[in-house]
């Protein structure tokens, strides 16, 4: 079961904006079940990972060191990155989140990082699709995916400066 993930943070202003837009969808988004995660822990996913058996001993400290090593060598070499968040899209109707574009270089980046890591004992098998989470529907409740698409085609989301790749951070799962 994966147990840590890496990702890039978005910027103050980023926040905000995320803020704003989810409290203008926030009633409509209650009625199809949808919880609004805190806009102050909004990110961009690049990596959820695996840790063969002998890292999951490790000490955490540790793991964050070498994630935190392999991440300051990958960003060093790449060429400046950053993306631009657009539109609105959604995971079998369970996820709702914010479009990521212009990511041909940060899907560069990341597979140099996740064959660092690969090389480290820890794997991602994930398919990437770059996004920022807004609402999320936990539990089994019912979901109409139909009326999920009608809702995500009403909202206009605002215009976002670029997101800059500047550092990227290891986490562990809370609650996997």
């Amino acid at each position: 079961m994966p147990s840590h993930y890496i990702y890039m943070d978005l910027t103050v202003e980023a926040k905000k904006q995320i803020e704003m837009l989810q409290n203008y969808m926030e009633d409509s988004a209650q009625e199809l079940h949808f919880e609004k995660l805190h806009h102050e822990y909004a990110h961009i996913t690049l990596g959820v990972f695996d840790l063969a058996e002998d890292m999951k001993t490790m000490k955490f400290s540790k793991l964050v060191k070498t994630a935190n090593n392999i991440s300051k060598r990958i960003l060093k070499k790449a060429p400046p990155i950053s993306v631009d968040l657009k539109g609105l899209g959604h995971f079998n109707g369970r996820v709702l989140f914010i479009e990521v574009k212009n990511t041909s270089e940060l899907s560069a980046m990341r597979e140099s990082l996740m064959q660092s890591f690969q090389k480290r004992g820890m794997s991602s098998t994930r398919h990437f699709h770059p996004h920022v989470t807004l609402f999320r529907v936990k539990g089994e409740k019912e979901v109409d995916v139909e009326k999920v698409n009608e809702f995500i085609s009403t909202i206009h989301v605002p215009e976002f400066d670029p997101i800059p790749c500047n550092k990227l951070f290891f986490r562990q799962i809370k609650n996997p």
